[in-house]
């Protein structure tokens, strides 16, 4: 064990250093505090120091307690036993207080000492023992924790497959296509990653988001698959979407699900409260829906139909944020729309990142800032 010995008395201190090496000690010897301050803070170190109390200049409970303080050398982990001739009880009482191992008076009794210095031995062993205890817990802590992510990655795709059929079976006849779902999928993630959500919300809204549209498959299929404009009794039929989806997943008790057909009910509802089914408002609507409802949006512009062609991202953020006559700004969530034109390229990235069957050619989306409407240019 590595011990340093401080004490100003040389006849004393040669002794010392004898008998400790004789016990098989590494032991350096210094007449005074300072010098033992200059040894340690020049970056050696040792695991116990020895001292007396009463030495000139800086005592040695000023030496202990400038070393407790100094975290840079380590002066809270170094054992202590001081020593001293001066058997005035307040003075053990302040060693003590000060955190020594023991307490040694002079003149020193060899067998005492011994025993003190084994006994912090011991200490010294029995604390490398559990640190090295919490290290190896530590690593077989991390190993599960990776194990638990790699298992809950697994179960999240596991989980994925049906959700996504489901979603599929009900758009499929709509000419919606699986990159579509993904799509929506990685652009709802997105989202909620720049709303600062949990990883477990935004996983949960990356399985729920694809399921905004299952209500259609109670859609007759002459009104899903119509061409034509819609009459005021087929739209009222086609708004029923949002319901016919509530029912099917909110029956379920997977938290996922019942996300979904809050999603699916809600996805249709608009800022300024001129959406359906219950014409909601503001942030009455859940904000899972609101943002689904934008990037279904953006999704849909960008995207061919049978009755349009697809549209560079340019374009489908200008109709985003400035309007046609089927889009209003009005109908996005303020938060939501500041958020997607900050950070607009991401879902251009996203989009065709996820266009494994495209929906039509990719257009030149080199990015032209579109027109701001003033109530936009406020939010950024």
């Amino acid at each position: 064990m590595k011990v340093l010995l401080v004490e100003d008395e040389a006849d004393i201190r040669e002794e010392l250093s004898e008998l400790l090496t004789s016990w098989g000690h590494d032991c350096e010897a210094m007449s005074c505090a300072e010098e033992a301050l200059q040894y340690l803070r020049s970056g050696l170190s040792a695991e116990l120091m020895l001292f007396d109390i009463n030495m000139p200049g800086t005592s040695g409970l000023e030496l202990l307690e400038e070393l407790r303080g100094d975290r840079s050398i380590g002066g809270n982990t170094i054992r202590a036993i001081c020593m001293t001739g001066d058997q005035n009880p307040n003075l053990v009482l302040s060693a003590l207080k000060s955190g020594i191992s023991d307490f040694q008076f002079k003149p020193l009794d060899p067998e005492n000492l011994l025993s003190a210095i084994n006994k912090v031995e011991l200490d010294i062993k029995s604390s490398r023992s559990k640190i090295s205890e919490v290290a190896a817990l530590r690593d077989e802590l991390d190993m599960k924790n990776k194990l638990l992510e790699e298992t809950t990655t697994e179960l999240c795709e596991a989980q994925r497959e049906p959700l996504l059929c489901l979603a599929y079976a009900a758009e499929h006849k709509d000419a919606t296509t699986g990159a579509h779902l993904k799509r929506i999928s990685s652009y709802a993630r997105r989202m909620g990653e720049l709303l600062g959500w949990t990883e477990d919300r935004c996983s949960a809204i990356d399985l729920a988001a694809p399921l905004h549209d299952v209500g259609k498959i109670g859609i007759p299929d002459e009104v899903l698959l119509k061409k034509g404009k819609l009459t005021p009794s087929e739209y009222e039929l086609m708004k029923r979407h949002t319901i016919f989806g509530s029912e099917i997943l909110s029956r379920s008790k997977t938290p996922i699900m019942r996300l979904g057909g809050k999603i699916a009910l809600y996805h249709h509802e608009a800022f300024d409260g001129s959406g359906y089914p219950r014409g909601l408002k503001g942030t009455q609507i859940p904000i899972e829906a609101a943002v689904v409802s934008l990037v279904d949006v953006y999704d849909a512009l960008r995207s061919s139909r049978p009755y349009k062609d697809c549209m560079a991202h340019a374009s489908a953020v200008d109709i985003i944020c400035n309007g046609d006559d089927r889009t209003r700004v009005q109908q996005f969530h303020p938060e939501l729309l500041s958020t997607f034109l900050r950070h607009h390229r991401d879902f251009d990235e996203l989009y065709r990142r996820c266009s494994v069957e495209p929906d039509g050619p990719v257009l030149d989306s080199a990015w032209q800032q579109p027109p701001m409407l003033k109530e936009v240019k406020t939010l950024l």
